[in-house]
């Protein structure tokens, strides 16, 4: 049985990453491209930075601190 290599056969192909598609908390089905790319925004910027330990300092938002302040 001889072992089939798909990434040699699909070099010049565009990999695309699938997700999952999260609504109200639970897991729907999967998604990628555009819907992926809005799901990870929200996500990030619904996410407060440094509230938890597994992100880095650089995911998150700081909007939290915005609340209250005057536009300028």
């Amino acid at each position: 049985m001889a072992y089939d290599n798909p990434i040699a056969e699909t070099d010049d192909s565009i990999w695309e990453s699938k997700t999952y598609l999260v609504s109200f908390g639970r897991i729907i089905s999967m998604t990628d491209g555009l819907d992926a790319m809005r799901q990870a925004i929200e996500k990030a910027l619904k996410t407060p930075r440094f509230s938890t330990a597994y992100y880095t300092a650089q995911y998150g938002s700081d909007l939290d601190t915005l609340i209250g302040k005057s536009m300028d």
